[in-house]
């Protein structure tokens, strides 16, 4: 029965992190449904060659314009955004509420306006949750510490944190097995 299913709008499904995230949806999350109220969006959609950000800016624009587009025509209880570490490009260090962020690269200066944008939407009652990853090679037990302090000290409703993980192929997974980082080479790390 659908019925009493949560409503739950997740922007860019057709892209790596929404295909995945719609496999994994619970059975009481009605994503198809014709409605312009939802207990829940998950904005995934973003401009993914990120290379082509230097000489085509508009796609990046495209992409904030279409999350404007959300937040302005849709109702939404619950907003989850899926930002990228692009925005603090060129920053040495640890980051928290205080490093001020001046990115340059078209596509991390749009994530970092959809930041600001999604805050403005708190101001209208909508909830904020961060999502954060530690754990990655060469990220310091002090550094994941400032992650968290970070977040403690961000305006959002929830934070989560989850380890890294590598799924084979892709760089992380290359650089996790070149430099013997994991506990057991053979393991699908996917399930």
């Amino acid at each position: 029965n659908r019925g009493d299913a949560m409503n739950v709008l997740i922007t860019g499904s057709g892209g790596f992190i929404g295909r995945h995230l719609m496999d994994a949806v619970p059975t009481d999350w009605n994503t198809d449904s014709a409605t312009l109220d939802f207990d829940l969006a998950i904005h995934c959609a973003a401009h993914v060659k990120v290379a082509e950000s230097r000489t085509k800016p508009s796609i990046d624009v495209e992409s904030l314009d279409a999350l404007t587009s959300v937040l302005e025509c849709f109702r939404i209880k619950r907003f989850v955004f899926l930002s990228s570490g692009a925005v603090y490009d060129g920053l040495a260090g640890g980051v928290h509420p205080r490093v001020p962020v001046a990115p340059l690269l078209p596509y991390a200066v749009c994530m970092y306006a959809a930041e600001r944008l999604i805050k403005h939407a708190r101001s209208i009652g909508i909830k904020a949750k961060a999502f954060f990853i530690l754990g990655y090679p060469g990220e310091t037990k002090a550094e994941m510490q400032q992650t968290v302090d970070w977040a403690a000290g961000a305006d959002l409703d929830w934070a989560f944190f989850f380890m890294g993980q590598t799924l084979p192929g892709t760089e992380i997974d290359t650089i996790c097995r070149k430099n013997g980082y994991l506990l057991d080479p053979n393991m699908d790390y996917r399930y």
